[in-house]
């Protein structure tokens, strides 16, 4: 090689210049730059090979293609790797070589690796070439491939290698935190559960916000998949990348591509993995004297303790008896574990001229945090690609996995958190002990009983997909690809007589729902790339595609055993009613695309394509839209004047616009169909048919979202260091929703029929920041550093409806989020200064002073009133806290002069409870959305007793869990529709009648007196409140 000579200090501004940038930028991500090493056989510089006898210094200096030196370039021996050096600021190195070594191994991140023969030299000046292998990479899009370097839209890629790093039961938390915009939370904690995700942020309120999962080119599931099997994963992020997707792309396109063999080369790969499950931190349970502590100052806040003399109001006797005897007990030690996760993958691979194929097996176990919560998965592929001659190719990809994962009571963390510390969890015989405490409180570890409650559910899914690929001319091919994806799952579940539900409801039932899915997909794609004049570059792709799914799912519940060891083995044996039930739903679409992309010497960069959707849920005249989407790129480092910019590698400038949509109702919200079943009349129950709650909209069209995207590809030292940049908004429009429609057009009982609507419209606006740093690029050691950053603002931009438009435990408020909460507003806290105002709201200084219509002007305009003093935020907290469907508490009755002439206690419900009197008092009652969905709301034909009808149909017929709250929440002001006396509950009583009767649940004869003598025990004056004239 040619000695290159320069002026010194020259070298040494230009180096100084270099490595103050590197340094700022090496200190800001923590990476060091240090020396580094690849293996590779490019030998660029051949002499013949000569035997050293005696070992020699060799020095020289290394620069890059520009004449300019380099600086931390690796330069090692090659046979002895742990002797080596790096290149000082000059590019300078000097190296002492052992006798017996000819070989110099030059590395350095950005650059090609080199193996230079010493021979008879002492002077080795080298140039190293830059490796343009990261911008040469091909990254898969929809329908096709195409260079990493001519990419027009935002696409961020992970490869196999950052995969399966942490053996995971969900592929999609291998990847979490390593793509900006991508928001991956664990569902649960539970074995085997899932993940929720959002790209871009939410869009749509019914429709599924998650992204559209691609494998191996067809629609598939990404939670069964192994990890081990993935060669890469391109997440899709802009309109112009997913819009020829259409409806399904409308929250981003994830596509996943397994492996496939390297050519001419066999191999076996074995990977094991063994692990704990721990929670890495969790308070120690207080027991003993802390506890008590505890109970002194949860007292103190409410004004009921004050010193240890008032010790005995801080448990009740039966509990005192255990604190006497100190059996404190540690109920999360007791049904906690430390679990186990075992992941093992056999893999082999093979590929020829003719032939390529891969086949894996994985078996992957996961014991859960809880005892009896546990997953295990088996799966297989096999991938097998042929070459019949230069024109045909065909091949088979089959995918298939069973698991079996047994689940916990999802109340039981719960139950293990709020149970008092105390008690007998077992006795003398180490059987479980129904009530630990003598009360009412069930023992958490119930369910760990034998045969007392199993929830098991067993999936087998299988994923077969052919193909045949023809390739008749230069640039010009064919891709026709069939296939399928069938799934069926079984959940057998039993609550047997002594499981917490059986104790806590009486619940001892069988149900046994099998539900499979069938998806079908056949796709044509042709693709013809050619060039004009060797500047222009064109790829023209079409694409058919049909797509059919169905679902069917048959249910069989049986209740009341004789005895538990049956489980749901043996529904026959059941001595209750048994209920069969079925359902079908099925959906097609049709699609067509066209896109265009064209590159112009490589630097300019436009994308155009147009996809064309029908889909059978929408209706007639909707069924059909169009989605186009355009991009353009600048790759200004290509162009002439940046060659002068070493430092810069790529620099990309990327805009984009486009539209997809989402089809999101339910399958048949178009169609008029009928219903039928049992209704209440008078003491009879008939049969009856008609419209079903669901009324069909004859304009409901496509929900749409409109994305721009601008944004920049950065790399630098040879993309030793890459950033990426987007700036994003997308407005989804005609906003799919299915609202209640006035009762005046009637219903079901208190159920009002429904309508799926375009309802309005959102705004997403976001940025995404990620910056990557190759650090240490060696043969046994790779280290990078990924530094990603997003941030996304959700706002309603307006909604059809004149004020806020609910669903579910949220509201559309324009100017807020998507899910916001809509409720009270706060005036601050009541200050000492306040005490007397307060005082007439039953309140004192500290706590929540809630506002009336925004300002603070102390009117109560109604009968009834919150006990506020923080009754809110417990009401949350029971629900979180006890996982139950409905909590109730106490309620005050008052006079006029706020004082409390009657206390409605409320307690536990025992199953059989309403027979004897007993009901929740109903200001009190908080019941969560999804109940009224199911069960239906208020009847007006019951009269005043439409709550008690509500309460009894939800808790005592359909048996919703509920739990009791002992303080007070509600003061009830006595006048009015308030107040009752002895014709109020007689009239009240014979309404309760009705209630029972229209549930098909026995009315017991005493039900009057027992309800009579209940709400006078509760009085201060029995007898002037039963002769009350009203």
């Amino acid at each position: 090689m040619k000695n290159m000579k320069k002026n010194p200090k020259q070298n040494r501004e230009s180096s100084l210049m270099r490595s103050p940038l590197i340094l700022g930028l090496s200190i800001v991500l923590c990476i060091p730059v240090a020396y580094s090493h690849a293996k590779s056989s490019n030998i660029v510089k051949n002499e013949s090979v000569q035997s050293i006898l005696q070992g020699r210094t060799i020095k020289g200096q290394i620069i890059d293609e520009n004449n300019e030196p380099l600086i931390g370039v690796s330069v090692i021996i090659k046979g002895a790797s742990t002797i080596g050096t790096i290149t000082d600021f000059d590019g300078n190195y000097a190296l002492e070589v052992p006798a017996g070594k000819n070989v110099l191994e030059i590395s350095y991140i950005g650059y090609k690796t080199q193996e230079i023969t010493i021979g008879k030299n002492t002077q080795l000046n080298i140039k190293m070439q830059p490796d343009t292998q990261t911008l040469d990479e091909v990254v898969v899009i929809g329908y096709g491939t195409v260079k990493k370097r001519d990419l027009t839209g935002a696409v961020a890629s992970v490869k196999s290698e950052d995969i399966v790093r942490m053996p995971t039961s969900n592929v999609l938390e291998a990847i979490q935190g390593q793509v900006a915009g991508l928001d991956i939370t664990r569902s649960s904690g539970e074995a085997g559960s899932g993940v929720n995700m959002t790209l871009r942020g939410t869009r749509s309120i019914n429709g599924d916000n998650s992204p559209l999962f691609i494998i191996d080119g067809m629609e598939g599931s990404y939670d069964e998949l192994n990890p081990n099997d993935i060669a890469s994963i391109e997440v899709l992020k802009d309109a112009s990348s997913t819009a020829v997707y259409g409806a399904a792309g409308a929250n981003g396109v994830i596509i996943i591509t397994t492996k496939t063999p390297k050519k001419d080369k066999f191999s076996i790969d074995l990977d094991a993995y063994y692990g704990w499950n721990v929670i890495s931190s969790f308070p120690e349970v207080n027991r003993g004297e802390d506890y008590i502590n505890f109970r002194r100052e949860a007292q103190r806040t409410v004004g009921a303790w004050n010193s240890p003399a008032d010790d005995g109001n801080l448990f009740p006797s039966y509990m005192q008896k255990y604190i006497d005897n100190n059996q404190w007990v540690d109920w999360f030690d007791l049904a906690s574990q430390t679990g186990i996760t075992n992941s093992y993958n056999l893999s082999t691979s093979y590929s020829n001229d003719r032939v390529t194929s891969y086949f894996s097996l994985g078996y992957y176990n996961l014991e859960g945090l809880l005892k009896g919560d546990e997953l295990e998965r088996y799966s297989a592929r096999a991938k097998i690609d042929f070459k019949a001659n230069e024109m045909v190719k065909y091949g088979l990809n089959l995918y298939a996995m069973y698991s079996e994962n047994d689940k916990r009571y999802s109340r039981i963390w719960n139950r293990i958190l709020c149970m008092p510390p105390l008690g007998t969890p077992y006795d003398e015989d180490g059987n479980l002990v129904d009530y630990p405490l003598g009360d009412g409180n069930m023992n958490p570890l119930a369910d760990m009983g034998e045969d007392q409650y199993v929830n098991n559910v067993k999936t087998l899914s299988v994923a077969p997909q052919i193909y045949v690929e023809l390739t008749p001319l230069k640039g010009l091919s064919f891709k026709s690809l069939l296939g399928g994806y069938f799934r069926n799952m079984k959940e057998s579940k039993y609550t047997g007589t002594k499981s917490y539900q059986g104790l806590e409801s009486g619940l001892v039932q069988a149900t046994i729902p099998n539900t499979f899915t069938y998806n079908y997909k056949w796709q044509n794609i042709l693709t013809y790339n050619f060039k004009i004049k060797e500047d222009h570059d064109f790829t023209i792709t079409g694409v058919t595609e049909w797509s059919k799914d169905q679902k069917e799912k048959a249910t069989a519940t049986a209740n009341k055993f004789d005895t538990d060891s049956y489980l749901y083995h043996n529904l026959g044996a059941a001595t209750g009613t048994p209920t069969v039930s079925s359902s079908y739903v099925g959906s097609q679409k049709m699609s067509y695309v066209a896109r265009i992309n064209y590159s112009y010497k490589g630097r300019y960069l436009l994308t155009l394509s147009s996809r064309w959707d029908g889909s059978s849920i929408l209706a007639d005249g909707n069924k059909w839209d169009m989605f186009p989407a355009g991009a353009i790129a600048w790759r200004i480092s290509d162009e002439p004047f940046m060659q002068n910019v070493k430092a810069v590698s790529n620099l990309k400038l990327r805009a984009s616009y486009g539209v997809t949509g989402n089809a999101g109702a339910s399958e048949y919200a178009t169609l008029d169909y009928s219903r039928t079943g049992i209704i209440g009349f008078q003491d009879v129950g008939v049969p009856y048919s008609g419209y079903s709650q669901s009324i069909a909209n004859k304009s409901l069209g496509w929900e749409k979202s409109y994305m721009t995207d601008l944004g920049f590809d950065l790399g630098l030292f040879s993309d030793r260091l890459n950033v990426a940049f987007d700036w994003y908004r997308t407005d989804t429009k005609d906003i799919l929703f299915e609202k209640n429609l006035p009762y005046a057009t009637g219903g079901y009982g208190s159920s009002p029929f429904k309508i799926w609507s375009n309802v309005g419209e959102t705004r997403n606006t976001g940025v995404e920041l990620s910056i990557t740093s190759r650090n240490f690029v060696g043969p046994e050691f790779q280290w990078s550093t990924t530094l990603a950053f997003s941030t996304n603002k959700e706002e309603v931009i307006k909604t059809t409806s004149e004020g806020p438009l609910q669903f579910g435990d949220y509201y559309l408020i324009p100017g807020e989020a998507i899910k916001t909460y809509y409720g009270y507003k706060y005036a601050g806290i009541w200050g000492t200064a306040e005490a007397e105002e307060a005082a007439k709201y039953s309140q004192k200084p500290g706590q929540v002073h809630i506002a009336e219509n925004g300002t603070p002007d102390y009117k109560l305009n109604a009968d009834d009133y919150y006990q506020d003093g923080g009754v809110l935020e417990t009401i949350a907290e029971a629900f979180a806290r006890h996982g139950a469907d409905a909590v109730h508490g106490n309620l005050h009755y008052i006079n006029g002069a706020r004082e409390i002439v009657r206390t409605w206690r409320g307690t536990e419900y025992r199953s059989g409870s309403f027979q004897r009197g007993w009901s929740p008092a109903h200001p009190t009652f908080y019941c969560k959305k999804d109940c009224f969905t199911r069960y239906g709301g208020f009847d007006p034909a019951i009269g005043s007793a439409a709550d008690f009808e509500l309460m009894l149909r939800f808790i005592e017929k359909n048996s919703i869990s509920t739990a009791y709250i002992d303080r007070d929440m509600v003061f009830m002001r006595t006048g009015g529709s308030s107040t009752a006396g002895l014709r109020a509950i007689l009239r009240n009583t014979r309404q309760n009648k009705q209630a029972f009767r229209k549930n098909n649940l026995p009315y017991p004869w005493h039900y009057g007196v027992t309800r009579l003598l209940a709400k006078a025990g509760s009085t201060r004056n029995p007898i002037h409140y039963l002769f009350k004239t009203r």
